[in-house]
């Protein structure tokens, strides 16, 4: 069996915790600070092969990826880089979800199956910000990138 699907993510909320080199970071909520998308399309696949009557192993992936592009209206860390008022930030996060399964079925039929599972789920999880700065004396010019 192969299936692929696509689905609609709405209203979503993100917030991550980044710390730098020293164990001192900050919580950022990506839709409300750096204009992430709060909409996304998602997309999957599954599989499944049924190698005898009673065994089955089965595969998925998922896939959802949100951007933004902000221009900051306070500072913040992220990591050991400091982005001030002011600064133009793009921002990406792109998330990737495996899982891999084995079934053993009890009973298979046409209509009915009862089976126990056993899965590995895997998430690839990428983040990734890059600025431009720029600072004309001002006291709020308090960070670079």
């Amino acid at each position: 069996m192969i299936r692929g699907g696509w689905g609609y993510v709405f209203n979503a909320d993100t917030t991550l915790g980044i710390n730098g080199s020293s164990g001192i970071g900050a919580t950022v909520d990506l839709s409300r600070t750096l204009k992430t998308q709060r909409e996304d399309n998602l997309w999957r696949i599954d599989s499944l092969y049924r190698f005898n009557p009673k065994h089955s192993v089965g595969f998925s992936y998922y896939d959802v990826s949100r951007k933004g592009y902000a221009e900051l209206t306070e500072s913040f860390a992220i990591g050991d880089t400091t982005y001030g008022f002011g600064s133009q930030l793009t921002s990406n996060i792109d998330i990737g979800l495996y899982r891999f399964l084995y079934n053993y079925s009890f009973h298979h039929d046409d209509k009915v199956e009862l089976a126990a599972s056993v899965g590995l789920y895997i998430a690839d999880i990428r983040v990734g910000f890059s600025g431009d700065f720029s600072c004309t004396g001002s006291p709020s010019c308090t960070g670079t990138p």
